[in-house]
């Protein structure tokens, strides 16, 4: 493996590449096969998983993944983001997904799919707080 930080010129390939660099994960979900999010694996609260599905890339994440919890399990569920216990189930997975069958618009069509009932919360949100705003402002009247 080879951090990013510290890597000069091209990759060979088959080369794995820890990011540590901040702003470039979006260059990086564009050529890989697979992606593993970190911040999952320790306690740490984990990082962003939705980047690496609008590349059509279907990420690997720990079981810490508390800030990202309002996504829901669903999306695990759906077979969207893998959830692995611990570092030897993620070295397997992360082989299982570079075999894994489909294509990158695969993935994307699952994501739509996924999230098409799912969307205009906020336009929801703001609808009703716009309501109690206008119930408030009646009653004290």
């Amino acid at each position: 493996a080879v951090k990013r930080s510290r890597a000069t010129g091209r990759s060979l390939p088959g080369t794995v590449i820890v990011w540590d660099i901040f702003g470039e994960l979006a260059g990086a979900y564009g050529l890989a096969s697979a992606t593993f999010v970190g911040g999952s694996l320790l306690n740490l609260g984990g990082q962003n998983f939705l980047e690496p599905l609008v590349f059509g890339l279907k990420p690997i994440i720990g079981p810490y993944w508390k800030n990202f919890a309002w996504v829901g399990r669903d999306i695990v569920a759906a077979g969207l983001v893998r959830e692995v216990a611990d570092e030897h189930e993620l070295a397997q997975a992360l082989l299982a997904t570079i075999d894994e069958p489909g294509t990158r618009a695969d993935v994307i069509e699952q994501v739509h799919t996924f999230f098409a009932p799912r969307k205009g919360g906020t336009e929801q949100v703001c609808r009703q707080i716009i309501d109690k705003l206008q119930l408030l402002d009646q009653q004290q009247r």
